[in-house]
């Protein structure tokens, strides 16, 4: 069996921050994911991330060092910026990173969302387009289906 990607369920961020600073990853957690990372890349695994939720980005260097390459899901309330991230971290892969609650609003507002921040980054590499949590109950289905469909159409994932 080829596997393709793991994912580290960490929560290591909350709305204003990571709950544990980049020094304390690196001293108690460093050695860890070293060893987790390298056995991973030893078995073909090329895409490790790290589940976390709230604002986490600067564990994002850190992690990077360690062998870890992506994030998920890149929570907009909490300032996580896809886009942004993107551009900073290059070799970063991302998951997630669409506000959720722009697909609640309408067509327009789903449109701005996607529009903004898919295009960019699927000519860039590395990200799998999706909202930034799970979907809660207030997005009507006619808007998640238009959702999907445009991203569809923008990733070229269409059944044609």
């Amino acid at each position: 069996m080829e596997v393709d990607s793991v994912i580290l369920n960490e929560d290591m961020g909350y709305k204003n921050g990571p709950m544990i600073g980049p020094d304390a990853v690196r001293e108690f957690m460093g050695e860890s994911y070293k060893m987790l990372s390298d056995f991973l890349r030893g078995h073909g695994v090329r895409v490790i991330l790290v589940d976390s939720d709230g604002y986490c980005e600067p564990l994002i260097p850190v992690w990077l060092k360690l062998g870890i390459n992506g994030i998920t899901p890149n929570e907009v309330m909490a300032g996580m910026d896809v886009a942004k991230l993107g551009k900073r971290f290059p070799r970063l892969v991302m998951m997630g990173g669409l506000d959720k609650t722009k697909l609640a609003r309408g067509r327009d507002a789903i449109d701005e969302e996607v529009l903004y921040k898919v295009p960019p980054l699927i000519r860039r590499g590395g990200y799998i387009p999706g909202v930034d949590h799970a979907v809660p109950p207030d997005i009507s289905l006619e808007n998640f289906e238009y959702f999907v469909s445009l991203l569809r159409d923008l990733c070229g994932w269409n059944e044609d």
